[in-house]
């Protein structure tokens, strides 16, 4: 659904990333972040039918549309949604790795980890893009509903959150 270079238009990734270990970050954001806001359903509608043309691939890639008579909004898609999650995930992450003596943070020669404060900024930040993302697909699902019976819907998010 999405690929090493869609990140990378978002974010630097390191080249010594494993194509095995970005694929973890990806199956996590698509089978535990999406279907939060999606449900499980629709989530399960999108990851089959976002390469068709048609009202996936537009939940997907984003479109413009009227939210008003005479007033046209741009929704960003699930896409840049998709990704913050998948970068939040590796910036919380990529720092550890898994060996046969358990859970180790790395350690670089010529470099220093960040401290805990400049990663919860870098943190927020990630955040409120998402937020960003999260309510462009609100919006656009609110007015879209019809087209897509089985979002959980506002109401039922909520439900969810709580």
């Amino acid at each position: 659904m999405v690929q090493r270079d869609d990140v990378a238009v978002y974010y630097n990734l390191s080249s010594q990333m494993q194509k095995d270990e970005f694929d973890t970050y990806v199956i996590a954001a698509q089978t535990v972040d999406l279907p939060f806001y999606l449900g499980e359903v629709l989530t399960y509608e999108l990851l089959n039918n976002y390469r068709d043309s048609g009202d996936y691939q537009t939940l997907f890639n984003g479109t413009t549309y009227e939210y008003e008579t005479g007033k046209t909004r741009y929704f960003h898609g699930v896409k840049p949604l998709l990704i913050y999650y998948i970068i939040q995930r590796i910036i919380d992450n990529s720092f550890l790795k898994s060996t046969g003596s358990g859970i180790v943070k790395k350690k670089v020669h010529n470099s220093d980890q960040i401290e805990q404060k400049e990663r919860e900024r870098i943190h927020a930040e990630i955040r409120s893009r998402i937020f960003t993302y999260y309510n462009s697909l609100m919006m656009y699902l609110e007015k879209n509903s019809t087209t897509f019976p089985n979002w959980i819907g506002k109401q039922n998010f909520v439900k969810h959150v709580n």
